[in-house]
């Protein structure tokens, strides 16, 4: 992607060159993608949490039953790719961080969003180009390339071969987990997923 997108520049560029000195203040001409870098940080944090939840799960059920006020202590809540994956990132949201809460609250799901349901997601926007022309028109486009096809179909691949159980948010399984013994959810998150009596996931 970013050859693609650095080859796409360049020829920006040549028309910045082609525009009067007096009219380019300010202008945003050029192409970007996702960073990449900063998401796989995330990413790759996430899902260590989620791969650790089930043994979290067991060891503070154990230290409860020996009579142990057990404390979790999370850097992510994983709120914010929660509202990511619900809203399809709408630019609709972009300005309004409460119009998530406010317009997902309630909704009822068939199942909860694993992290496989986020990583297919997100390699999706991954190969999505944003491109600002002269006069600040903005337009997107899906990168196309025999080689970006193989490589995400063998990404995909990956993916699949993942267990279909890793929760996206792992507090808020820890906490339907617990639910049984008593106990606090403290933080500053107020978008959350928790399990119905019949099975199905609420937002």
């Amino acid at each position: 992607m970013k050859e693609i997108v650095t080859k796409i520049n360049k020829e920006y560029a040549k028309q910045l060159l082609r525009i009067p000195e007096s009219e380019r203040v300010g202008m945003r001409m050029g192409a970007t993608s996702m960073n990449f870098g900063s998401r796989m940080h995330a990413l790759v944090s996430q899902m260590l949490l989620a791969l650790k939840s089930r043994e979290i799960v067991d060891l503070a059920i154990e230290a409860i039953e020996n009579n142990e006020k057990p404390i979790i202590a999370l850097q992510r809540t994983g709120e914010a790719m929660l509202a990511e994956f619900v809203t399809g990132q709408n630019e609709a949201y972009d300005d309004d961080p409460e119009a998530v809460a406010r317009e997902f609250t309630g909704v009822e799901l068939d199942k909860p969003i694993t992290f496989k349901d986020y990583l297919r997601r997100t390699l999706d926007k991954v190969l999505w180009i944003k491109e600002t022309g002269r006069y600040g028109d903005v337009s997107k486009r899906r990168a196309e390339g025999k080689e970006l096809e193989e490589a995400e179909e063998r990404i995909l691949g990956l993916i699949d071969k993942l267990p279909d159980n890793l929760p996206l948010t792992p507090l808020d399984y820890i906490r339907d987990e617990l639910a049984r013994h008593r106990c606090w959810r403290l933080c500053g998150s107020v978008y959350k997923w928790r399990r119905n009596v019949e099975g199905s996931s609420q937002q």
